[in-house]
């Protein structure tokens, strides 16, 4: 087999009909060394830094949901669910646009980062089943807004 680069250089290259596993590696290898010398040598060729396709990364947006979105918010919101009607859940369920459930699972890590204490919110502790749980004649005091009736 016989290549030409160009008009002065040529590779040639003696294979036989049958080669066995290893001659047929070396095969290959002496090829993809070929393969570079041709893109080195070629300079119409447009020259490429790699063979991998380029992607770029998009940055998502970290906190989408509004609703939670401040400290104030979300005392707001964890006084409604403690001491509001089932109204109150059914209009901030609309405003949210998450089921109630998806909002109360969130409750715990709202607690975490703004580090929300149960007197704020009108408990006197964050347990489930303590007897005096809930502060007695509780108003439910709102700091933005965001969810009373509009």
């Amino acid at each position: 087999m016989k290549i030409n680069f160009n008009e002065n250089e040529s590779y040639e290259i003696n294979i036989s009909n049958e080669v066995n596993a290893e001659e047929f590696l070396n095969l290959l290898e002496r090829f993809e060394n070929l393969s570079k010398l041709i893109k080195l040598n070629n300079p119409n060729q447009p020259k490429k830094l790699s063979n991998r396709p380029t992607t770029y990364k998009t940055r998502k947006k970290v906190n989408t949901r509004e609703w939670c979105d401040t400290r104030e918010k979300v005392l707001d919101l964890m006084q409604y669910n403690y001491h509001g009607s089932k109204s109150d859940r059914e209009r901030i369920k609309k405003i949210c646009g998450q089921p109630w459930v998806e909002v109360q699972k969130s409750f715990y890590g709202l607690k975490k980062r703004y580090d929300i204490k149960p007197n704020e919110v009108g408990l006197n502790t964050w347990e489930r089943n303590a007897p005096n749980k809930f502060i007695p004649n509780w108003i439910i005091k709102s700091y933005t807004g965001y969810f009373d009736e509009k």
